[in-house]
């Protein structure tokens, strides 16, 4: 039977969730630290290269599983009926899940001479399989515990997978580390971290012998609600990517590992962004609902003020003293390298204006701007990749990187001031929605 205690709303209980996101975006730096420093950039750009097509499955699936259980989860009384739904998802997880892995086993095979994937015989291309498979029961498990679980023991589980990892390539490695190593360590690490969560969020089994009845409507249901996630979900991951898979096409995998590396270290304001994504729409909403437009549009620009300066304080710590930390954290001493994380610390700040951007749009409830700004950055990100990095290398690839997002920013912007133009707006009485311009 499944623990379904909904989490208290407490104030400590409301921070636990970032601390967790703490834990993992920490784990994942330290980890992408010693995997440069151990594979080596050639080396660590293959892995890179190949996490970037699992990633492609896991936005996937976090769209057709994820998202619509965060949204239907709610509508269900606690008892049978929601765990019932519970056992349906995990079983469509289940599918999804094997379906990814055979999909990235296929993909990976037909695109090892576009990458110079090195030939190691089908245990590599295996082990990319159960690693595709074990992580997205990882994420899976690690979502359905914050609203099933007890978040003290997720953070407990997140940081042994992560321990794991750093442990291993730490204390555990003498020289270099293969590629073939860390595909395994990563499903050793992410397989003992899906059996703690599954440990964690169940009291016996997902299973029962009546859940596939029914099983196709709650697949279509979910495929309804989540067919545009997961078409949104495609164009990001093509405008995040397509520079660095050009890159590693074009110029080898080494490019991709320096492109990494540098963007490694950026991963400091992710925290920053996901607290930004997470915290402000809530309260974004209830200042439009509340007090009205303007007084939203000063929240934002309040918010927006506040943590330009932290981005913009440490954008320029990171631009300033670019060299010696490429140094320091990778070890990287060729004169001109450093640059690169000088051009992602313009890029992130790029990066950062879209934020409240798109919270804006979100409050309105015209999110088909958003669609629209990622469709108009993944045609221009697809059309520039390859003949900027061919003619320009590594600096085609960034400048490429800023201009894309410098549209997405400007489509955003364009959007959300037509539609607040386009409708009255007034501190009381009336919602977005029923209040419109004839």
């Amino acid at each position: 039977m499944l623990d379904l205690s909904l989490l208290r709303s407490s104030p400590l209980q409301k921070v636990k969730p970032f601390v967790e996101q703490g834990v993992v975006s920490g784990g994942n730096f330290l980890v992408g630290i010693l995997m440069a420093r151990k594979m080596g950039m050639e080396n660590y750009g293959t892995f890179m290269i190949l996490w970037m097509l699992l990633q492609y499955f896991v936005n996937l699936h976090q769209a057709f599983i994820v998202s619509p259980l965060q949204t239907f989860f709610g509508k269900y009384e606690e008892g049978s009926g929601r765990n019932e739904y519970l056992r349906k998802v995990a079983i469509l997880h289940i599918m999804s899940m094997f379906l990814c892995g055979g999909l990235l086993f296929i993909l990976s095979i037909g695109l090892k001479d576009i990458f110079g994937l090195p030939t190691l015989g089908t245990s590599l291309y295996f082990g990319l399989s159960l690693l595709t498979m074990v992580y997205l029961s990882y994420d899976f498990l690690r979502k359905l515990s914050y609203i099933t679980g007890d978040l003290n023991r997720i953070s407990f589980i997140s940081t042994l997978v992560y321990v794991l990892q750093i442990a291993v390539l730490f204390f555990g490695t003498d020289g270099s580390v293969s590629l073939w190593d860390m595909v395994y360590l990563a499903v050793g690490a992410f397989s003992i971290g899906s059996i703690g969560m599954l440990f964690l969020v169940s009291r016996g089994s997902f299973w029962k012998k009546n859940d596939v009845n029914g099983l196709w409507e709650e697949a279509m249901r979910h495929f309804v609600f989540a067919r545009w996630l997961m078409a949104t979900s495609v164009v990001q991951w093509m405008t995040g990517n397509v520079f660095f898979l050009a890159s590693g096409a074009v110029l080898g995998n080494a490019s991709v590992g320096l492109l990494k590396m540098a963007q490694n270290i950026m991963g400091i304001l992710h925290v920053l962004f996901l607290t930004l994504e997470n915290y402000i729409p809530s309260r974004a909403s209830l200042q439009l609902h509340q007090k009205g437009m303007e007084r939203l549009k000063k929240y934002l620009m309040e918010i927006s003020w506040k943590s330009g300066v932290i981005v913009l304080a440490t954008g320029s710590l990171l631009f300033a003293f670019a060299a010696p930390l490429m140094y320091w954290v990778y070890g990287v001493t060729e004169e001109g390298q450093s640059t690169v994380l000088q051009c992602f610390a313009v890029h992130y700040f790029i990066v950062f204006l879209a934020i409240p951007l798109r919270i804006a749009i979100r409050t309105i409830e015209k999110n088909s701007g958003i669609f629209l700004a990622n469709i108009v950055g993944a045609v221009m990100a697809s059309s520039l990749a390859w003949p900027l990095v061919r003619f320009w290398g590594l600096w085609g690839a960034m400048t490429g990187l800023m201009a894309v997002q410098l549209l997405i920013v400007l489509v955003l912007w364009v959007w959300f001031r037509y539609w607040t133009k386009a409708r009255r707006y007034v501190s009381q009485g009336l919602s977005p929605i029923e209040d419109r311009v004839p």
